[in-house]
């Protein structure tokens, strides 16, 4: 199973895949990158960058929303045949009604 975790900043939106198995006792990191200038107006290009298995990628792209920013790196595992099984999102203050990790 191949679970993909979005982790969302002002500018930017990290992403990691973990890939779990019965036989292991830990999950795999299988893939990680940043989209980093996502929703900003500045001079600095927005620009997303990976890492898949052992091979890394980069790419200048519009990256005007968040949305926009994980569409774009969901086709980029896809096209690296990575496929996903369920996402989470880590959210840094869940503010007081969350303590603790939720599902949603």
């Amino acid at each position: 199973m191949n679970i993909l975790i979005f982790n969302c900043g002002s500018s930017s939106q990290g992403f990691k895949v973990y890939q779990t198995s019965k036989n292991a006792s830990e999950p795999e990191v299988v893939a990680f990158g940043k989209a980093k200038n996502v929703a900003t107006k500045t001079k600095a290009d927005a620009v997303l960058d990976w890492q898949i298995k052992n091979k890394a990628g980069s790419k200048t792209i519009d990256l005007s929303t968040h949305r926009l920013a994980a569409q774009q790196i969901i086709t980029v595992l896809k096209n690296n045949q990575i496929e996903i099984d369920a996402i989470g999102h880590r959210f840094v203050h869940g503010g007081s009604l969350f303590d603790r990790t939720v599902r949603i």
